[in-house]
């Protein structure tokens, strides 16, 4: 049997496990190369409330998805040291199937790029130019599963 103390010691437990756990910001991980791009749009991510990790090459990235289990990855196929397939391609052998979603960003607009991602298990690819506000929605209907 549980006395009043201890109950009300299990409900005060509860109580901060739920507010540490609200208070948790989902985290992106924002792999570009673009500094311009990748300020703006950390700036942007963060007034919407997440917590944004950069990285600006392949190989900083990789290591930042295993390190840090992001929410999400937003990753530019074309960066410097390790491309962003390359990145795809690693965590793939690594884990088997994306361990976390992935935004793709690139200013390739082939066709065919799209289909090679995809059997990545990528879902979305947004070409550059893109709007950030347009980024921030796609980031957020990819959080909440829509």
């Amino acid at each position: 049997m549980i006395n009043i103390l201890e109950w009300e010691n299990i409900q005060t437990e509860l109580r901060e496990s739920k507010v540490r756990n609200y208070m948790r910001l989902e985290t992106i991980l924002l792999i570009e190369d673009n500094e311009e791009l990748s300020e703006s749009l950390a700036i942007r991510l963060r007034q919407d409330g997440y917590e944004v990790i950069l990285a600006t090459d392949g190989v900083e990235g990789l290591a930042l998805i295993e390190e840090l289990d992001p929410d999400l990855v937003v990753l530019d196929l074309g960066l410097p040291r390790m491309s962003g397939m390359k990145v795809l391609e690693s965590i793939r052998e690594t884990y088997g199937d994306l361990p976390v979603p992935v935004i793709v960003l690139t200013g390739n607009r082939d066709s065919r790029l799209k289909v090679r991602i995809k059997n990545f298990g990528v879902e979305t690819m947004l070409c550059k130019p893109v709007r950030q506000k347009h980024v921030a929605e796609v980031i957020r209907d990819t959080l909440s599963g829509e």
